[in-house]
């Protein structure tokens, strides 16, 4: 436009959690990639700091190996895109464009356990996603595991243990002096939503469901619902678990 306006223009094909569309803006880079998935190939973005672009691609090597990781795991990507956006704090699992703090934008892989969760939120919280926060462990406590999960199939059966070992000594020993007592997963008092139990013991859970049924049970069920169901499906209340 003559004033030097950019106007920009993205249309979802998939229906998603309201709550989960955003908007950033700022000086960014455009750093463009793609992943080859089961159902063809994604588009990846990386919108970072002019400074970051370099450190980008060192960051995110892993991100088709993790994508694979988890599309093996629990059924196709979901959504259209892949995105990476840079913020000055925090980080979102916004449905296709992840926030992501610019501090872990580094060029190492320090921070690779953060896009592994944030990006098995496309399955857990985006694509499925609680009827009320009262049932965050389904995003949260899915997400949370997936960190162990990611790690298992990419460096092997004891860094996975080692990841999950501090979690159950944190639900064991620590979370009911922290959080007012033994508190169940469902319902989870408001004031709770994004504590230890929900992430924690969310984990942890989630981790023993698995060790209980088995991995062709477990995960055979998890691809019945991920691929059966609709997008941005909305669990009822579940029951409760101590």
């Amino acid at each position: 436009m003559s004033d030097n306006t950019k106007i920009f223009h993205w249309k979802s094909d998939r229906t998603l959690p309201t709550y989960l569309a955003s908007v950033a803006a700022g000086p960014y880079a455009l750093v463009t990639d793609t992943v080859n998935a089961e159902q063809g190939e994604i588009p990846v973005t990386y919108y970072v700091r002019p400074s970051d672009t370099t450190r980008a691609r060192g960051s995110f090597v892993n991100l088709p190996a993790v994508t694979g990781i988890f599309e093996e795991s629990f059924g196709p990507y979901p959504f259209q895109r892949i995105g990476i956006t840079g913020t000055s704090l925090g980080a979102m699992e916004h449905a296709e464009n992840i926030f992501y703090p610019n501090s872990s934008i580094n060029g190492t892989l320090s921070d690779e356990w953060l896009y592994a969760h944030e990006l098995s939120h496309m399955w857990f919280g985006n694509k499925v996603t609680c009827a009320s926060d009262a049932d965050m462990w389904l995003n949260e406590g899915w997400a949370r595991w997936c960190e162990t999960l990611y790690r298992e199939n990419l460096y092997g059966i004891e860094s996975a243990r080692e990841n999950m070992r501090p979690l159950l000594r944190e639900v064991l020993q620590f979370i009911h002096t922290k959080e007012g007592g033994y508190r169940p997963l469902s319902p989870m008092p408001s004031e709770y939503t994004y504590g230890d139990n929900v992430y924690d013991k969310g984990g942890v859970t989630t981790h023993a469901l698995r060790g209980y049924l088995g991995d062709s049970l477990f995960f055979g069920g998890v691809k019945h619902i991920w691929i059966r169901l609709p997008t941005a499906l909305l669990l009822p209340t579940t029951c409760a678990m101590p």
